[in-house]
Parts: C-alpha cells; sequence; structure tokens
C-alpha cells in the first residue's frame, strides 16, 4: 500500500491512476476481509458478540466459473 504523499509527485504522473485504483482495491479488500473474520468468529463462538449476519434464500450463482 502507498502513503498517501506517493500521489504528490510528479514523475508518477502516468501511472496515478492505476496506482490509486490498487490502494484503493487493496484497502477495501482488507475491510471486507477483516468484517468476514469477525463475523465469522462470532458463528462459531469462538468471540463474544452478536451475530449480526443476514441470510437470504434461493439466491443463485450464474455466470461463475470456478479457475482450472
Amino acid at each position: 500500500m502507498q502513503p498517501g504523499s506517493f500521489f504528490d509527485y510528479p514523475e508518477g504522473k502516468e501511472t496515478r491512476i492505476r496506482h490509486y485504483l490498487d490502494n484503493t482495491f487493496r484497502l477495501l479488500r482488507e475491510d471486507t476481509m477483516y468484517e468476514l473474520k469477525e463475523e465469522l468468529d462470532t458463528a462459531l463462538k469462538k468471540k463474544q458478540g452478536r451475530h449480526r449476519g443476514l441470510v437470504v434464500d434461493g439466491i443463485q450463482m450464474i455466470g461463475i466459473y470456478p479457475s482450472p
């Protein structure tokens, strides 16, 4: 992950958008993984807390192809 000051350098102007999107994706992924781990620990009773999950029935995955 890059610090915010990284985007201030004029030398990186050509790749600034790519680095910004990469940095934003990594932050979002970290936030998501943290929430998933917390929820899983609560659901498996490894951690005290309130289960805030949502159950939705009847969902189908369409157009998802596993990697070989």
